[in-house]
């Protein structure tokens, strides 16, 4: 009875459309960290890649997965429609999963089925969410998109562990083929309920057409990157020119008002390109310096470390209903742009307590407690959760009407960008160790860090009050 009552409670609290979204967002995470989490093996045990050449292709694949957002943004505002476009993007991902379990040159093929699928999916499942609130509930937006963003990190735990003990006994075709499952299951119970809200008859003949030669000529393109993939530099540093350039010109018309609107979501998307740039060394020189400085060892197991990247989506999940009460209980869930702020300063206190480490080590030689490693990860994992669901609630609300989706997708391209940018963080971690010792390099990147991200959340408090914007 408690639980029927609770799923009831849930039902109600909730749009019609909500929960169906939620687990198609947790399908697709699941699938892509999946895939990312297995491809390294894949293409070195199985298509006999250099390791070297295998990063290359996984960082490839991620960046342009993301950059892909902006053009899945426009087909949902400007050609079918976010629900139509949902549909169409999983059926791409579908035949992407069967195609990459080729071990002919299919598989790159099948690959970029599945970057043109995630690019579709991300900015317009995002848009569906937001349609399904009214404009005067604020509040439960924002409490929509958290738990959404939950959904996120359900399928960012599950996808590795479920689809990697399947790798591990059975093989890589078995793990696809569970993606499939999941995709064809979520699809024909989609249509079987909602199909009737899909808005079809509204697309012109004409738009669909055209979107379908887009797709062709967008995969197309994506196979010739993934196969020369020198070029995908020159692509992102295009598509973001060209993404900010299609935004400019379509706004030339807006009013004052939603100019203001821009300005407020452009510095946004700032604090997102700073936030994701710094927490991004969590895959990279983070996990160095967990491999070299500090002890793993928890009850004599020896605990890998790339195990430790679990720890910041496992800290979202148990964070996300204690913020939401949080922010009820005190009436807060309009104030978007300054949990964006304190998104920024809890980045800083993470690397604080990094930057603390650090020091500790460099004057005691001690290899380090896994605590420092899970508290700093924690203040990170609490930032992020501070900083996505308002993000996006501000994307929903502030956006112009007819550019929402390309919002969405201007969102991702700026977090693919931070992952470029977040490489070369890790790489001063290195260039200053070269000239003195290792553990210099991490000291000082992770104060410069730290400082930044404390200076710039603080300055902008300040101009937020002395201005006294309510935002």
């Amino acid at each position: 009875m408690v639980l029927y009552n609770w799923l009831g409670a849930l039902k109600k609290d909730y749009p019609q459309g909500y929960w169906p979204l939620f687990l198609c967002e947790s399908i697709s995470r699941y699938a892509f960290w999946a895939i990312q989490s297995l491809l390294v093996l894949h293409l070195i045990q199985n298509l006999n890649f250099s390791q070297s050449t295998a990063y290359e292709f996984i960082g490839a694949y991620i960046a342009l997965s993301y950059a892909m957002t902006f053009i899945g943004g426009i087909i949902g505002d400007k050609l079918i429609g976010y629900s139509p476009a949902l549909i169409i993007g999983i059926i791409t991902l579908i035949v992407g999963s069967i195609l990459v379990m080729a071990n002919s040159i299919l598989y790159l093929l099948g690959f970029s089925f599945l970057i043109v699928g995630v690019g579709i999916i991300i900015p317009n499942i995002s848009r569906y969410i937001g349609a399904l609130y009214d404009q005067q509930q604020s509040l439960n937006r924002n409490r929509g998109f958290s738990i959404f963003y939950l959904a996120s990190n359900l399928g960012g735990i599950c996808g590795p562990l479920i689809a990697g003990v399947i790798n591990s006994y059975f093989g890589w075709k078995p793990a696809i083929i569970s993606i499939i499952i999941l995709y064809t299951s979520w699809l024909l119970y989609f249509l079987a309920t909602f199909g009737n809200d899909l808005k079809v008859i509204n697309v012109s003949f004409k738009k669909m057409i055209s979107t379908l030669t887009l797709l062709i000529c967008l995969t197309a393109l994506l196979f010739a990157l993934m196969r020369f993939q020198f070029l995908v530099n020159k692509f992102l540093t295009l598509s973001i020119l060209t993404a900010f350039t299609y935004v400019i010109l379509n706004l030339k018309n807006e009013q004052s008002k939603n100019l203001s609107d821009f300005i407020l979501i452009g510095i946004s998307l700032f604090i997102a390109l700073l936030f994701f740039t710094f927490e991004f060394q969590i895959l990279s020189s983070l996990l160095i310096f967990s491999k070299d400085f500090v002890n793993t060892n928890i009850f004599g197991y020896q605990i890998p470390v790339t195990s430790l990247v679990g720890i910041e989506p496992f800290c979202v999940i148990l964070a996300i209903p204690l913020i939401n009460k949080y922010i009820n209980q005190n009436n807060m869930g309009s104030n978007c742009f300054s949990k964006l702020l304190t998104a920024l300063f809890l980045l800083g206190c993470s690397f604080t307590v990094f930057f603390i480490a650090t020091s500790y080590f460099e004057h005691t030689q001690i290899k380090l407690n896994l605590a420092w490693i899970v508290i700093g990860i924690a203040f990170m994992a609490v930032g992020e959760v501070m900083l996505m669901p308002p993000l996006l609630t501000l994307i929903s609300e502030k956006a112009p009407s007819n550019l929402k989706s390309t919002f969405f997708g201007i969102l991702y391209i700026t977090i693919s960008l931070s992952g470029y940018l977040a490489g070369v963080v890790a790489q001063m971690t290195d260039k200053i160790s070269s000239h003195t010792n290792t553990i210099t390099g991490f000291n000082e990147t992770y104060l410069a860090v730290a400082m930044i991200c404390l200076g710039v959340s603080l300055i902008m408090f300040i101009v937020k009050i002395f201005f006294r914007i309510i935002i």
